[in-house]
């Protein structure tokens, strides 16, 4: 907070009072919507500009730059990891490291911020970096990286708009019902990324087009719908290292279907596995 609200700037006047800057922070927030098309309510319910300004009550900072003129920088070794996905994008990050001749950024492809606190294989990988950096002043890049979803491009609205699961000997309809109950799953595991800060205390949220997912010891679907004519009820039971198995029950045109999935969950190709209506695929 010292370094953020003692050096950054800000859409107030830091020599204002507490309540002048709520009051210029608001009509800025008001007026040029930064966060467009969202509002801060959006993310933070209460206290929204509050939430996102930190430093409308830090005391006015006395003039004091954190580099003196003419202040030679140290030679010491430095390491900075830096995520794609961050709000100091890596490129941003080591153009402000070279006033520090020793230093290395380390880029992490799909990193987000406070890489090191997750409790991921991401966040093993950073930190096990960083302990051989602390330890030996040696710099080894462990390739770490967060990519850990396919982006789908566009979300399909319908069933027919779903490309048909390559299983061999189901039909075409049988295909795309399965690759819908899929979807359904895989969108409903999502919610509980392990590179994901703020769902872990959300005990349910609701389907992408309707139903409700609950969050317990199973990941638990009720009428969940991905597409608009597709149902998907039924558990989901997710372990340590991303396997999940589920155990759906499948709705469309007035007909139900029984379908069994297992696959490896927040990976980029996931190998899929299971039973549709007791005909097994893979």
């Amino acid at each position: 907070m010292a370094f953020r609200c003692g050096d950054g700037s800000f859409p107030f006047d830091r020599l204002a009072s507490a309540a002048e800057r709520q009051a210029q922070a608001e009509r800025y927030y008001e007026r040029e919507r930064p966060m467009a098309p969202y509002q801060p309510t959006d993310i933070f319910p209460t206290e929204a500009v509050a939430s996102q300004e930190w430093c409308i009550n830090w005391p006015t900072p006395r003039h004091s730059p954190p580099r003196p003129p003419g202040q030679a920088l140290p030679n010491v070794p430095i390491l900075v990891v830096a995520g794609d996905f961050d709000v100091n994008r890596p490129a941003e990050v080591a153009r402000s490291l070279r006033v520090f001749p020793n230093a290395t950024v380390i880029r992490i492809p799909f990193g987000i911020h406070a890489q090191s606190f997750l409790p991921s294989p991401m966040g093993d990988c950073v930190r096990g970096m960083l302990r051989t950096f602390l330890t030996t002043k040696r710099v080894v890049d462990q390739k770490c990286t967060g990519e850990n979803y396919s982006a789908v491009g566009a979300f399909p609205q319908e069933l027919r708009d779903m490309a048909p699961h390559p299983a061999g000997k189901l039909s075409p309809g049988q295909r795309r019902i399965l690759a819908a109950t899929f979807a359904t799953a895989a969108d409903a595991t999502a919610r509980r990324n392990p590179h994901a800060f703020y769902y872990f205390g959300r005990p349910n949220e609701p389907g992408l087009r309707g139903g409700q997912v609950t969050f317990g010891q199973d990941i638990t679907l009720d009428s969940v719908r991905f597409v608009r004519d597709l149902r998907v009820s039924g558990p989901i039971k997710l372990i340590p290292g991303g396997r999940a198995t589920a155990t759906l029950r499948a709705e469309t045109g007035g007909r139900t279907y029984e379908v069994t999935l297992t696959w490896t969950a927040f990976g980029t190709r996931p190998s899929l596995s299971g039973t549709f209506d007791g005909i097994p695929f893979a």
